[in-house]
């Protein structure tokens, strides 16, 4: 059974490319005109899904610069369709594999999946772009995302309340409040946009929003080589006791 990453559009092909496993944006074999009807014409049965709506897939592995089909299957069941590609290709699996000499073209693919920036589509921590030319591989160019320090909650939590003007907060004692604010940032991990969502206690939204407008990064994420941005929701819980302890 393959090890599957879920998107709201398809179910990505599995690439084994030396010690990594990537995922394929687009399936090589729709490089095959009409593959998907030919499957479902030669087994009719198959089911499909919002998530694979073209009913397969495919695993595939680089060897020595050449990619091969290792194996096909049916999303839902994970029925292997093998033998219905064998017969819409003319090849047969040797050894558990087909060179896949119809493939030429540019294929992404990603690896480490992030499932909080996924937003119809898959996002990845790194991407690379394969050229292939008739199953072999030409080139290949790696996008890696740019991390950030404060992505744990108790860092993002402490800058905070480091960078909260302590002149301008309210007048209250024992105070505490829970709040969500929505961020954007650049292409280089500045953040352009601070809105705060929900509040317990809307006095101190000000304050927290400007110190959230400081924070020096948040990670860059690339989809096909370009910045994505959909920006991410923070929750953050603060209190009296919190902000003596961090503020001298």
């Amino acid at each position: 059974m393959i090890n599957q990453v879920k998107a709201t559009n398809q179910i990505e092909d599995v690439l084994y490319h030396g010690q990594d496993t990537l995922f394929f944006y687009d399936s090589p074999l729709e490089k095959i005109d009409s593959i998907t009807t030919k499957i479902f014409d030669l087994k009719k049965d198959i089911d499909y899904s919002s998530d694979c709506w073209r009913g397969f897939q495919a695993e595939w592995k680089l060897i020595n610069d050449t990619l091969y089909l290792l194996n096909v299957y049916e999303c839902n069941t994970y029925t292997k369709l093998n033998s219905v590609i064998e017969q819409i290709t003319g090849r047969k699996f040797k050894n558990g594999l087909i060179k896949a000499d119809w493939v030429t073209g540019y294929f992404w693919s990603g690896k480490d999946f992030v499932p909080e920036q996924t937003l119809y589509i898959s996002i990845f921590k790194h991407e690379c772009n394969f050229e292939f030319a008739n199953g072999y591989l030409k080139s290949s160019k790696q996008i890696d995302y740019i991390p950030c320090d404060y992505l744990d909650e108790e860092k993002l939590t402490e800058f905070v309340i480091q960078h909260m003007d302590s002149t301008k907060l309210p007048d209250a004692d024992d105070w505490s409040i829970r709040l969500s604010a929505y961020l954007q940032s650049d292409k280089t991990g500045k953040i352009v946009r601070v809105k705060i969502e929900s509040s317990t206690d809307s006095r101190f939204n000000d304050v927290v929003k400007n110190a959230l407008i400081e924070l020096p990064c948040r990670p860059v994420y690339f989809n096909r080589g370009e910045f994505w941005q959909v920006g991410e929701t923070v929750y953050l819980t603060i209190n009296e006791k919190d902000f003596k302890k961090y503020v001298r």
